[in-house]
C-alpha cells in the first residue's frame, strides 16, 4: 500500500518486443543500447513502440493512423509521436503560443520565394471571412431544407450548443489532423494562441502542393462525418440532430482560414511546386 505522503509518480509505460522492460511508475533503461533512443521512441523502427498514459494503458487506432503520446517531465511537455501512411511524425502540445514564428524555423532553401500573405491572424481572419460567411450559409441551408422536407422541427437548440461545444473541444484533433500530414522528420507543433480562442498547428517544413492542400482540407472530416449523421437521421431524434448540427457546424466554418490558404497556393504555386512557413511567412520552392 502506498503511503499518504508518498510523492503520486506519472505513470510511464514502454512496449516492446524484447528490448526493453516494462515498468509502471519510473522510467528505467535496462540496457545502454537502449539508453541511446530518444524519449520519443523514434529509433529500431518497427521494433519499439512508446507510449506514456495518465495511469493505464491507452492505445488509439483510427483510420489507418496510430497515435502514441509521452510526457516529458524534465521540460513538462505533452508529444505525440504519430504514425500515418508509414511515416513518423513528431507532434508536440503546448498549451500556449505567444509567438507563432518561433516555432516555424526550419531551414529555408535558397530558391524559396516569397508568397504574399496576411501579416497577422486577425488580418486572414478578414480576408477570409466571406469564405467563413459561404460556409455558414451552406449549414443553414442544409438544416432549412431537412427541417422543410419533414414539415417539423427537427433540432433541439439546447444540444446544438451542446454540439458547438463539442466542436470546439475538437478543433485539438483539428490541428491533429493537420500535422499528420507532414512527412518524417517533420517536427509540429500544437497550442492554443496567449489570449486567443484560436489553436494553432504550427510547422516549417516544405510539402508539395498536393501535399499541402491535403493538410489544410482534412480537418473538413470533422465537419463532414457529423454533417452526413445530421442528414440521414430521423426527424424525431431531435437530441442527435441537435448534437450533430452543432458539431457539424463548427467543423465545417473552423477551417475557413485553411481554405483562404489554399486560394492563395492554388494562385500563386504551381503543381511541382513545394509549400512550407518559415517564421510569419509563406514560401514556394521550385
Amino acid at each position: 500500500m502506498r503511503s499518504p505522503k508518498a510523492p503520486r509518480r506519472r505513470a510511464v509505460i514502454f512496449r516492446s518486443h524484447g528490448l526493453l522492460q516494462i515498468i509502471q511508475g519510473t522510467l528505467r533503461f535496462p540496457c545502454a543500447g537502449c539508453r541511446q533512443l530518444p524519449f520519443c521512441g523514434l529509433a529500431i523502427w518497427g521494433h519499439l513502440a512508446l507510449q506514456a498514459v495518465p495511469s493505464r494503458q491507452v492505445s488509439l487506432n483510427m483510420l489507418s493512423f496510430r497515435l502514441a503520446m509521452k510526457y516529458n517531465e524534465d521540460d513538462d511537455k505533452s508529444e505525440f509521436v504519430t504514425l500515418f501512411g508509414g511515416e513518423l511524425v513528431m507532434i508536440k502540445l503546448k498549451m500556449s503560443i505567444e509567438d507563432i514564428s518561433e516555432y516555424q524555423t526550419g531551414i529555408l532553401p535558397k530558391n524559396a520565394v516569397k508568397i504574399e500573405t496576411p501579416q497577422s491572424i486577425e488580418e486572414m481572419m478578414k480576408k477570409a471571412a466571406p469564405i467563413a460567411a459561404v460556409l455558414c450559409v451552406l449549414m443553414f441551408v442544409t438544416m432549412l431544407c431537412k427541417t422543410v422536407m419533414n414539415k417539423t422541427v427537427v433540432i433541439s437548440h439546447v444540444f446544438i450548443l451542446i454540439g458547438f461545444c463539442l466542436g470546439y473541444i475538437c478543433l485539438v484533433i483539428h490541428e491533429w489532423l493537420h500535422g499528420i500530414v507532414y512527412p518524417r522528420n517533420a517536427l509540429v507543433t500544437i497550442g492554443k494562441i496567449t489570449g486567443k480562442i484560436s489553436f494553432v498547428a504550427l510547422a516549417s517544413y516544405p510539402l508539395k502542393r498536393r501535399r499541402f492542400i491535403v493538410m489544410c482540407l482534412l480537418p473538413f472530416v470533422l465537419g463532414i462525418i457529423p454533417l452526413l449523421i445530421f442528414i440521414v437521421s430521423p426527424a424525431e431524434y431531435r437530441e442527435l440532430n441537435g448534437l450533430m448540427f452543432g458539431m457539424s457546424c463548427m467543423g465545417m466554418v473552423s477551417p475557413f482560414p485553411d481554405v483562404y490558404n489554399v486560394f492563395i497556393v492554388l494562385k500563386n504555386a504551381n503543381k511541382k511546386d513545394a509549400i512550407m512557413f518559415y517564421k510569419n511567412d509563406m514560401y514556394k520552392v521550385s
